[in-house]
């Protein structure tokens, strides 16, 4: 596999109204709008998430777009999160992130990766990356617009001949966070923006497959 060396970005909007009831007038702000991801931290508080997803595959396209059928493919991923606030201001958390992930080859059964098996012929699983990660809230009059830029670090090493576990370059995430709420504090609206910068593989470091 033919690797390169140049830089890409990516980017990801994401926008999302939210609408929740208050019982009366001047009641406390609900949680949807206390704990969105634009708010941060105060100093000494902790926050810590998990998101775990599985995927799986009976078909895959080829070279020329066209889809074949293949041996069952599972891939199950686990992200935690965790963020403490550093500042008295509360405008500065800062954090870890942690990926593992698990996959399967050769037809094994969708719920058989979470035996987390790790093998040279149809199973590899491991903790795949390490994100130190900083939040901040660059406007000291703006508490509702924040950003989180984080630098992924791959800490798994490639055994010979074994199936792909994840891919091996570093990888830089900043994420801008905004929200609003209206409608008489009875909506929220959302926006999340990704900017992604990914540095490549080393033809030595990658995985051959």
């Amino acid at each position: 596999m033919k690797l390169t060396k140049n830089i890409f970005a990516t980017l990801l909007l994401l926008t999302s109204i939210i609408g929740f009831a208050q019982e009366e007038e001047g009641q406390q702000a609900s949680n949807v709008q206390t704990y969105t991801p634009s708010k941060l931290l105060k100093k000494g508080q902790w926050d810590v998430k998990f998101f775990n997803s599985i995927y799986t595959q009976t078909e895959q396209t080829d070279s020329g777009s066209k889809s074949q059928k293949i041996d069952r493919q599972t891939f199950f991923t686990n992200t935690t999160e965790i963020y403490t606030g550093v500042s008295n201001s509360s405008r500065v958390n800062i954090g870890l992130i942690l990926q593992a992930r698990a996959n399967t080859y050769e037809g094994a059964g969708a719920l058989e990766v979470l035996s987390f098996k790790n093998n040279t012929t149809d199973a590899r699983s491991g903790l795949t990356t390490i994100a130190p990660s900083i939040r901040v809230q660059p406007f000291k009059n703006v508490g509702n617009f924040s950003f989180t830029s984080s630098f992924y670090i791959p800490v798994f090493k490639d055994e010979p001949n074994a199936p792909y576990l994840d891919k091996r370059s570093y990888f830089w995430e900043t994420r801008f966070f905004y929200d609003k709420t209206f409608g008489g504090n009875k909506w929220l609206i959302f926006t999340e923006a990704d900017f992604g910068f990914n540095f490549g593989e080393k033809a030595a470091d990658a995985d051959a497959q």
